[in-house]
Formats: C-alpha cells, structure tokens, sequence
C-alpha cells in the first residue's frame, strides 16, 4: 500500500478569519446551548441534512443525513460534562491514541474546549471549523507546541472531517492520532463490514500481531478491538436494518481501527446502556502504526469522508 501522509512547510503564525455573512439562510453555523449547557454548534444544510458539534472536544455528536435518520451513535448514558469524554460520535483522538503512550488514555484533545474560528456557507457544504493551540494545560503533560484544527462540512448525504496538526515548536515531536467514530447501526447482526479483507490487523489477543483479515465482509459476533495496519482507503458499512450503505473514504491516514465492546464490555462501561452494544461498531481513521513526526513548521492533515448510499 502506498505511504498517503502529507506534509506542508508553512509560516507558524497565527490566522485570523472574518466571519463571511450567509449566501442562504438555510445553510448555517449556530452557536448555542447543548446537553448541560455546553456550547454547540448547530450545522444546517438546505438538503435538510443536520450535524451537531461540540466545542468541547471538537466533538460531533449528531449528523443526520437530508431524509434518513442519525448516523452517528451517542450513547444514552454519555456524560455531557465539561472535561470528560463522550461516549459515541466522534472524538478526537490526539496526540496520543488508546494507552500507547505516558498520557492518559487518548490524549487530550478529546476533554479540552476547542475555539470556533470560521463558518463558511458556500455552493457545496456547510463547514466549521474549529482549533486548539496548546497552552498551559496541554504543556503540563505534553511539552510540545502546536496548533490543531478540526474542520467538519456537511453537505446532503455526505460528512467530511479534516484533522490538521502543525507544529510551531522549536524541536521536532511525533504523535498518533485518529477519528473515533461510533457509527449507528440498526443491529449489529445485520451490519457488515466490507473492504478489510486481506488487511493485516493486530488486536488485544496474544499472537494476533500480523494476521490478516480473511473475510471480505466482516461481520462482529463478540468484543473486537483491532488496529489494521495500511489499511484500504476507502469501506463500507453496510447496515441491513436501516437499509442503507455508508461509504467510508481516507485521506492521511495509514490505519483503520475496529472497536465493538459486546454486551459484557458495555456493561462495564459506566456511560454505556449494556444493551448499546447492538446499535454501534466503531470504524475509525487512525495514525497508529507508524506516529506522525514533525519538524518545526511542519504540518499533517488526515480526512475522511462519509457518504450515505440507500439500500443496504
């Protein structure tokens, strides 16, 4: 498989951005009030294609496609609280995935408050886009300097999320990263996953390192949690109940992670209903394998891209 990183020389100075007035008032970027009262941001597309996205983690939360139902899983029992994660949509997982590392589980960029920077209202897509820039906080457990942004844009059936880190350190640094999404299944007996056969994968089972995927579509009957390493760019979901295909393409990112905690391990989960486990399975673009490093001034981006096709 092709090397698909990219990297961009560019100044380390900060952007600032005017905020453009709307060409179409159903096409808009509204700042409000979420669960407890955090701030969210209200996407609208004139399809009638929605998203929800939280400042608090750049995380999404909600995106309902124009004239289907929600395709991302939130978790009943997700904790909406500033400083903790949320279970389901679609952390951020920066600049350290799972425990792969001295942070706490994850990194942080999933528990801080990102800033809103831009709405945009164009032609296409309804975008937002959001950064981090690290501080005193982020310095206490990670030394490093940088500047994060996260940009989503919403258009009729389609989703794209872009994650870019640049460095404005004076020492080069590396990191993981990935986009946690929880998709929405209607069962998980009627989903399958299509595109990993023949991928190597490594999970959490002693001599599992290196075994490759033999199914062209795979289907999850127990806890899985695996990293498949130089994984195809583009898979679907496809999700029998709800009768439709979600065509997952990546940008950027060198692996994809599989992640479906089963009855027990949802009932172990203290904001996750133990029977949640039916209605979600995780597919997430990831940077594991092989950690991004970057020279001062250096940037990377990873981006996906989700389309919801009928008809499953």
């Amino acid at each position: 498989m092709g090397h698909r990183m990219r990297f961009r020389k560019q100044a380390a100075s900060r952007t600032s951005f005017d905020l453009p007035s709307h060409t179409d008032p159903a096409m808009s970027v509204i700042l409000g009030e979420g669960a407890n009262g955090l701030p969210m941001l209200s996407l609208a597309h004139p399809s009638g294609s929605t998203a929800e996205l939280y400042l608090d983690g750049a995380h999404l939360t909600s995106w309902i496609p124009a004239g289907g139902v929600d395709a991302l899983f939130l978790s009943r029992a997700a904790e909406m609280a500033r400083g903790k994660a949320i279970r389901g949509g679609v952390p951020i997982i920066f600049p350290q995935f799972a425990k792969r590392g001295p942070l706490p589980k994850h990194g942080f960029a999933r528990v801080v408050r990102w800033q809103w920077l831009q709405e945009e209202a164009g032609a296409d897509a309804t975008r937002a886009t959001l950064e981090l820039v690290d501080s005193e906080e982020t310095r206490a457990s990670w030394p490093h300097r940088f500047r994060a942004r996260v940009t989503v844009d919403l258009a009729e059936r389609t989703l794209a999320q872009q994650l870019s880190v640049e460095s404005t350190d004076h020492e080069p640094f590396s990191f993981t990263a990935a986009l946690h999404t929880y998709f929405r299944i209607g069962d998980l007996r009627d989903a399958a996953i299509v595109g990993l056969g023949g991928a190597a994968f490594e999970d959490h089972s002693p001599g599992r390192e290196g075994v490759r995927e033999t199914t062209a579509g795979l289907v999850v009957t127990g806890e899985i949690d695996r990293i498949y390493v130089g994984a195809p760019s583009t898979l679907q979901i496809a999700d029998g109940r709800n009768a439709r295909t979600l065509e997952l393409r990546f940008d950027g990112f060198e692996d994809v992670v599989v992640w479906n905690p089963d009855e027990r391990g949802a009932a172990a989960l203290p904001d996750m209903e133990a029977d949640e486990y039916r209605q979600m399975i995780c597919v997430e673009a990831a940077q594991v394998s092989r950690p991004v490093g970057l020279e001062p001034g250096e940037r990377w981006e990873g981006r996906q891209r989700v389309e919801v096709v009928p008809g499953g």
